[in-house]
């Protein structure tokens, strides 16, 4: 009733309001309803029907005197638990000392198939894989034949196409007044020989890190090396690492310079790989401080400002199946799933695309929401992961976990057994770990010290780590350190260090048991070699002929010989020149002499009065 003793009904808009007495009527007779639908609750779990609607209605201690198993099916021994009132779901402790197989009762009757890895999952699997390599590689094959698998011969033919597109129209406008040493002036176009070229240099100079790229092309006799002389001029080199190098069309903007780029290398590594049943999904940072308004800073993190990318990685190899950069609202989500789901759900349905049934995932608690491990359940996924103690939807005795001993652990039950929470505080920890699985067990390990823990501790120690795995390798010997104003070619570079490792793994699954193990750095080396002798391969005629790059000689540290034991004669020429000695001692300062050194085969000048002592 309406202040004013006007009505305001449904139609009229109007928000109802109510005196004090007549609220407290009507709180009085809801709290009655309640009570009778919770009567005719506990009547109708003792009915002890046989549905799967019913079962879930039941709590936790009547469902365990029911006998609506089906016939033949042994009985389950129950453990024995004490509830855990939770206004939202239902939840039981269960003691540690006691074994529990955490598998759905409801999905025990209908479990009619199994997947490649073994474990019963329902008719709805999608296809069956064989995990492990399926690319036509044997013991046989190369690091280059691993290579070409991920980096195929469409991607080297579109990365030239792409840069030589790009070059044009950035030369284009600059021809009218090109200057004769602009690097408009001097541009050629890219072919496949110079593009295989430039790779050998690219895993050459993370091999061999220095300052700046200059250095590698320097003459003093220290820093000299040949290779990369022969491979390139410096000016040419510069020309495309700086300026012409692209990956995508030449108008194209934001997350499409090099998302092309990305998609089409992890595509190829999943047709050349099916990944082992445990998977990780983590970020993977790539280190960058220019300005970028997408750029992350997280102190917590090797590189505090750095570019964000999401990752799925076998866990048992480390190999990268799917990456995708964070753009903000313009991240390349999976455009068929709701915009209303939230970020773990989306982050998990774009890399989960092409994974089929069965396998198991570890994140971190960034991830960890109910929403989401009923989602992977629906998709016959199973899911192990660190938990936030405030997240919705799970036991509020977790919050006060805190007050565990050391070496103490609690495992909580949810009541239809669909997921399983262990708290484990260890010996020296301050706060205790605390993670929800969907495939788990209360059981302890002892490792070879006599330390104890529980399995399901131990199991995400072991699976959580295939993106860290990675990105340990790429930072080992890569190019991805390196200053650069353009945020998509710290993304271009690391992709290329991402396809080395995933031909690494190929090239390890590949050799026979008992073959010694061969070091990334191995690994590379032989790479770096067999690129050159393709690179051979690939050279034109003409340029063989007039395009053969002079090796220059290193600039001697001594230009004087009298260091070497000559016989140094004085000379007075009449001539006034630099004296070699003092202007090498001064850094640049000219000083002029009239003698020269006649003992000396190249005859320097030098002073008379000191330069000859």
């Amino acid at each position: 009733m309406a202040a004013g003793g006007d009505e305001a009904g449904p139609s009229s808009g109007r928000r109802q309001r109510f005196t004090a007495q007549q609220a407290l009527g009507l709180f009085q007779t809801l709290a009655s309803d309640d009570n009778l639908a919770r009567e005719s609750e506990v009547e109708f779990s003792d009915g002890g029907s046989d549905s799967d609607g019913e079962r879930n209605a039941m709590n936790f201690e009547s469902d365990s005197d029911s006998s609506s198993d089906t016939e033949g099916s042994a009985a389950r021994p129950r453990p024995q638990t004490h509830i855990v009132n939770n206004a939202a779901t239902d939840w039981v402790e269960i003691s540690q000392n006691l074994g529990l197989d955490l598998t759905p009762l409801h999905l025990q009757n209908i479990l009619t198939t199994r997947n490649e890895f073994g474990d019963p999952l329902p008719p709805r699997s999608n296809r069956r894989q064989v995990p492990g390599v399926n690319a036509n590689l044997d013991q046989s094959s190369s690091p280059l034949d691993c290579l070409k698998v991920i980096l195929t011969q469409d991607i080297i033919e579109d990365l030239v196409k792409s840069t030589n597109e790009y070059a044009e129209k950035r030369c284009m406008p600059h021809r009218p007044s090109i200057r004769k040493r602009s690097v408009y002036h001097t541009w050629e176009k890219v072919s496949e020989y110079e593009m295989v070229k430039f790779f050998c240099v690219l895993i050459a100079m993370g091999l061999e890190v220095r300052p700046s790229v200059r250095d590698y092309w320097s003459t003093e006799e220290i820093m000299y090396n040949a290779f990369y002389h022969t491979m390139f001029r410096r000016e040419r080199f510069e020309s495309i690492y700086h300026t012409m190098l692209h990956c995508s069309d030449p108008d194209s903007e934001n997350k499409h310079k090099i998302e092309p780029l990305i998609d089409a290398v992890m595509e190829a590594s999943r047709e050349a790989f099916y990944s082992f049943q445990n998977l990780s999904i983590d970020e993977m940072v790539v280190g960058f401080t220019g300005r970028w308004k997408f750029k992350q800073y997280n102190p917590s993190k090797p590189k505090k400002y750095h570019i964000k990318t999401f990752g799925l990685v076998d866990s048992t190899t480390g190999f990268v199946l799917r990456v995708f950069p964070y753009f903000g609202r313009d991240t390349s989500y999976n455009p068929e799933l709701d915009h209303d789901s939230g970020m773990a759900i989306k982050v998990f349905d774009t890399l989960l695309t092409d994974v089929g049934t069965g396998h198991h995932i570890f994140a971190d608690r960034y991830y960890t929401t109910e929403a989401l491990v009923r989602y992977l359940s629906g998709r016959s996924l199973y899911y192990t992961g660190t938990l936030n103690l405030n997240r919705k939807n799970f036991p509020p005795q977790l919050k006060n976990i805190k007050t565990m001993k050391h070496m103490e652990a609690k495992h909580y039950l949810r009541n239809d057994e669909s997921m399983l929470i262990t708290a484990w505080k260890d010996k020296k920890a301050k706060k205790p770990c605390v993670l929800v699985s969907t495939k788990a067990d209360t059981s302890f390990l002892t490792n070879a010290r006599n330390k104890t823990k529980p399995a399901v501790v131990n199991n995400y120690n072991m699976s959580m780590g295939g993106c860290d795995k990675v990105d340990q390798r790429v930072t080992y010997y890569s190019n991805t350190d390196r200053k650069s104003y353009k945020w998509w070619k710290k993304l271009f570079f690391w992709i290329f260090e991402i396809a080395q490792n995933n031909a690494f793994v190929l090239y390890a699954l590949t050799r026979e048991q008992g073959t010694a193990k061969m070091s990334m750095k191995a690994f590379k080396l032989k790479l770096l070699k067999q690129l050159q002798d393709k690179a051979a391969t690939l050279m034109p005629a003409e340029e063989v002929e007039n395009h053969t790059p002079k090796r220059k000689k290193p600039r001697e540290t001594n230009p004087v010989d009298r260091f070497q034991g000559s016989k140094h004669l004085i000379q007075w020429t009449g001539k006034d020149r630099d004296c070699v000695y003092c202007s090498e001692q001064s850094k640049g300062k000219r000083k002029r002499t009239t003698f020269i050194c006649s003992g000396c085969e190249n005859r320097p000048y030098l002073c008379a009065k000191i330069c000859f002592e």
